[in-house]
């Protein structure tokens, strides 16, 4: 496990595993057994199908403190087995990084601390499989967990497909399993230098072993090395919670140009309506609005009153592509699609708006508005594969395959080495 210890940044992790060679003692002996010249890899990707994943960044110095027995190799070899109890300073220097173990010394411009048979490692309070991977670039050091794609996904369908317990679900699931795959499969190729994929929502939520189920297991195991591909290139796959009847064209979302499998289309007979948010509402008093304009940075001017908020603009699938403020001091503010949902925050959890298609109704007072409610429909951007249109099509028997295809248009599936 690795928690805080100090302001120093020290952490303490347990890697459970079976033991081959000990570095003996208690926390801060000297005592230790080197493993010999028995070559590892690089600190750099295994194979083209091992996935790369930041778990941790941080300036300064880490330290590890082992509770269960730990190997720990440098760019080339194994170079000792420590046993709990046993602190790992990591320090950079002009070379790369100082590892300290006791008075013992070793200089790598890497460290991996594994399991030695394909077991699990504990990172705060968390499990994962693969092995971590220690590194520093100008001073700030990254753990990254490196493991296979195949194994990277186990850790991601539980919580990007939350909804569970139906074994009629399993054709969206290795549908999600392929978009996922599909992704993480981009990232890889971009060929960063220290990691491919952050574990939250800039790329896609990774939770590790302890968050797999059976299904999501066999969902992967059914889907090994399928990619989505259109032509000879791999799929930019976008994907939502809930498109609320129709999904959107991507390039009235995003920046990353005009795909022709990402168009704005009909959700069948609104597939996605099982969806706790397909219909939402959110009602506000003017001072929440007015607060909300406030801390966006959009409007300078902090004395004013609304007295209208109307969408000017909207696209074909019916959301917002400008929203219109008007104010007290005859001054008006627009604000773009991309800028709407981070304005106005949810009540539930302060998150950021479902979607931006919605209704607006105001209550108004001697012409100042008093009440605004959003009535709205779908969660999310609305771009490429609908999670809860999928699953409602899995229950209506549709394979995978079909899945895919209705959200992606005139794409298809091709098989990698796994």
């Amino acid at each position: 496990m690795l928690q805080y210890i100090s302001s120093k940044l020290l952490f303490s992790f347990a890697i459970s595993f079976f033991l081959l060679i000990i570095f003996n003692g208690c926390a801060g002996t000297e005592r230790y057994s080197e493993t010999g010249s028995k070559k590892v890899s690089s600190s750099l990707r295994k194979n083209i199908n091992q996935i790369r994943v930041q778990l941790f960044s941080t300036e300064g110095e880490i330290k590890f403190t082992a509770k269960q027995n730990v190997v720990i190799s440098d760019d080339s070899k194994r170079i000792a087995i420590v046993k709990p109890g046993n602190t790992l300073q990591f320090n950079s220097n002009q070379n790369g990084i100082e590892l300290s173990i006791g008075r013992t010394k070793f200089e790598s411009t890497s460290f991996r601390i594994f399991e030695e048979n394909q077991g699990v490692i504990t990172f705060n309070n968390k499990r994962y499989r693969g092995e971590l991977v220690v590194e520093v670039n100008a001073g700030k050091f990254f753990v990254v967990n490196h493991l296979s794609l195949e194994d990277y996904l186990r850790g991601v369908l539980p919580v990007e497909m939350g909804v569970k317990g139906k074994a009629n679900y399993l054709e969206s699931l290795k549908a999600f399993a392929i978009a996922a795959r599909t992704f993480a499969k981009s990232k890889i190729e971009k060929s960063n230098s220290f990691f491919d994929v952050y574990p939250d929502v800039r790329d896609q939520v990774y939770g590790g072993y302890d968050v797999e189920t059976e299904i999501d297991n066999q969902a992967v195991n059914s889907t090994i090395g399928e990619i989505l591909f259109y032509e000879n290139s791999l799929v930019q796959v976008f994907y939502h919670s809930t498109c609320g009847g129709m999904t959107e064209d991507v390039g009235n979302v995003f920046s990353s140009g005009n795909y022709p499998y990402l168009i704005s289309k009909k959700d069948g007979d609104d597939n996605c309506k099982i969806s706790p948010s397909f219909i939402w509402t959110e009602k506000y008093t003017s001072s929440q609005v007015i607060n909300f304009i406030n801390q966006s940075n959009l409007y300078s001017t902090t004395n004013f009153e609304l007295t209208e908020i109307k969408a000017t603009e909207r696209f074909n699938s019916g959301r917002i592509k400008t929203l219109n403020f008007a104010f007290s001091n005859n001054d008006e503010l627009n604000v773009g699609y991309r800028q709407i949902r981070n304005l106005f925050r949810r009540n539930d959890n302060n998150g950021m708006l479902r979607s931006t298609n919605f209704e607006i109704t105001t209550q108004s007072n001697k012409g100042v508005i008093t009440e605004i409610i959003l009535s709205g429909k779908g969660n999310g951007h609305g771009v490429g594969l609908c999670q809860w249109g999928s699953i409602s099509l899995s229950e209506k028997g549709w394979g995978y395959k079909q899945i895919l295809e209705f959200y992606f248009p005139s794409t298809n599936i091709k098989k990698i080495n796994a």
